[in-house]
């Protein structure tokens, strides 16, 4: 995971791995559950999802960071 904060929001990248048999459920069902699984483990409720794939996913944080 990488994550770059830019004034107050962060970018988030994240690499992972899908097995073959979940990679066949994702192409038959869409990837609305991975999507729900990555906000759950990221833990924020104000992720947008930018961009996702079988093997990575971007997304943005508004207000992750507070300047003092």
């Amino acid at each position: 995971m990488t994550v770059r904060l830019d004034n107050g929001t962060a970018a988030i990248h994240v690499n992972y791995t899908v097995d073959e048999g979940t990679r066949f459920i994702f192409f038959l069902l869409g990837k609305q559950d991975l999507k729900n699984k990555l906000l759950k483990i990221l833990n924020y409720d104000t992720a947008q999802i930018k961009r996702i794939d079988l093997s990575s996913a971007d997304f943005t944080v508004d207000d992750a960071a507070f300047a003092y």
